[in-house]
This record gives structure tokens, C-alpha cells and sequence, in this order.
């Protein structure tokens, strides 16, 4: 596969995470249950995940579009943590913002929304989340 073949997958995929994201929204904000919120983002990150770790072993590929892909994993991850977080499974919900944050430390939501899910358990989380935004996290 060329270079330029990879580009294209990659950016294929990482509009398909956007798309996902925005679909995953909007059935949340029309009162779609639960399941099918989810089940958007579900299967973008089924297909997006394995080109995420493979696009890090590739050397050659534009960074500008590794670092784009990237933030769309950060946000896939972190809207599948609030859809979980609506749903009241907090412990879930931690799980996938650490998932964004791991992935992107610098990320603010990803930290902030970890802080609101984790922060009776982590004080460095909630005191890097109050550097952040502290209105957001009390």
C-alpha cells in the first residue's frame, strides 16, 4: 500500500469517527435510548482503533495527519465516556476518559471529565482539572 493510500484510509476513517460522533449527538439530543448511542460509536471505534496503532508504527506517514487521527480517537473516546456517564456507569465512564487521556495527556476535556467521574480518588487529576477549568470541577 502506498503512502498516499494510507493518507487516504486514515483520513476515511477518521471522518467516519467524526461523523460517528456527531450522529452519536444527535440521537442523544432526539432521545435515542441509550444502546443506540452507543452502538455509533461502538463501531467507529472497532474500525478505528487497530489503524490507530498501526498508524503509529508508521514512520513515514504525515504527522499532521497522525496528530488529526489522534485527536479524533481522544474524542471518540471521550464522547462514548459521557454517553456512558449520562447513563450513570461512572466506572465505565473512567475507564474510557482515561483511555482519551492516556492517548493525549494534554487533552483538557479528556482531564476534566476524568476529574468529574474520579475525583474523590485522584487528587492530581481534579488538581490539574482546576488548572484547567475550575468552575467545572468543584
Amino acid at each position: 500500500e502506498s503512502d498516499q493510500d494510507s493518507n487516504e484510509h486514515v483520513t476515511l476513517i477518521a471522518d467516519f469517527v467524526r461523523t460517528s460522533i456527531l450522529t452519536s449527538a444527535a440521537a442523544r439530543e432526539a432521545g435515542y435510548d441509550f444502546q443506540q448511542q452507543m452502538n455509533y460509536l461502538v463501531h467507529a471505534e472497532k474500525l478505528a482503533a487497530p489503524q490507530f496503532a498501526s498508524m503509529n508504527k508508521n514512520q513515514d506517514m504525515d504527522e499532521h495527519l497522525k496528530e488529526s487521527f489522534r485527536d479524533q480517537i481522544v474524542d471518540l473516546y471521550n464522547n462514548m465516556g459521557i454517553t456512558e456517564k449520562k447513563q450513570g456507569s461512572l466506572e465505565r465512564a473512567r475507564d474510557l476518559f482515561s483511555k482519551a487521556f492516556e492517548i493525549n495527556p494534554k487533552d483538557g476535556h479528556a482531564l476534566v471529565q476524568l476529574a468529574s467521574v474520579d475525583g474523590d480518588k485522584n487528587d492530581d487529576v481534579v488538581s490539574s482539572a482546576k488548572e484547567l477549568d475550575p468552575e467545572y470541577v468543584s
